[in-house]
């Protein structure tokens, strides 16, 4: 999850409620952009995946 920067971020002080907010998107955009390529192909293609 990290290596594609699609983990959450999170915000936390000490033993506080955990806030999760969008993906941090630090990470190989590259590899993030392959990733979303085959998930709108994916989507897009007829039948069963």
């Amino acid at each position: 999850m990290s290596y594609f920067g699609l983990n959450p971020r999170v915000r936390q002080s000490g033993l506080g409620i955990a806030e999760y907010g969008r993906i941090s998107k630090h990470g190989r955009f590259h590899a993030r952009a392959v990733l979303a390529e085959a998930a709108w192909a994916a989507a897009k293609a007829p039948g069963p995946l």
